[in-house]
């Protein structure tokens, strides 16, 4: 009998450390609930940190590409949206960004490339690669865009233009001519440095 309340006592004291746990494993659960609460509400992609952050890049993208169109001598800024929708306004008011001319469009872009580069890395960056700037634009505003090129190129300290337009040599310190061989592409003999012919 004597073993038998024993064993019944030590079943008992089992029981309550049991319970005991429980309750600490109950108020755990509690507590995860309200961290990973608090979690998704200050760290969450929708949380108040992202929404700082995202406020905060947004406000530099647009401060950046305003001052940089303004420094290519362009006559209208931007104004960026919640959404990241861009607005055009100028002198005479919001403008359609589809009634920007072919170089305009081409000079906000590179703004923007450059501003987000900014923003994001707090420099500007050390190269800059325009793959075919030129394309699709008449003599006058690609006369622009060359402009533009040149007042990028006192920025930053290389800007690399890959394009089939012969009259971006004019613009360049140095050219190399690339072909296709074998389904590959190689730097041919024929690399011209400019500052030496000048």
């Amino acid at each position: 009998m004597k073993a038998h309340i024993k064993h019944r006592a030590d079943i008992e004291n089992r029981l309550k450390d049991i319970e005991e746990r429980l309750r600490e494993l109950r108020k755990s659960v509690e507590i995860y609930k309200v961290v990973d609460m608090l979690v998704n509400k200050l760290l969450g992609k929708d949380g108040i940190i992202a929404k700082i952050l995202t406020a905060e890049a947004k406000r530099l993208i647009e401060l950046y590409t305003n001052r940089i169109l303004h420094e290519l001598g362009l006559d209208f800024s931007i104004d960026i949206d919640e959404n990241f929708n861009i607005e055009v306004k100028s002198s005479s008011g919001e403008l359609d960004i589809r009634s920007l001319s072919g170089g305009e469009t081409v000079a906000l872009a590179i703004a923007l490339r450059i501003a987000t580069a900014y923003t994001i890395f707090g420099k500007l960056p050390g190269f800059f690669i325009l793959d075919e700037p030129t394309q699709f634009l008449d003599l006058n505003r690609r006369r622009t865009l060359f402009e533009i090129i040149k007042r990028l190129s006192e920025r930053i300290p290389q800007v690399i233009i890959v394009t089939h337009d012969a009259d971006v040599i004019d613009l360049a310190d140095k050219v190399f001519y690339v072909n296709k061989i074998g389904g590959r592409s190689v730097v041919v003999e024929k690399i011209i440095e400019l500052e030496a012919m000048a």
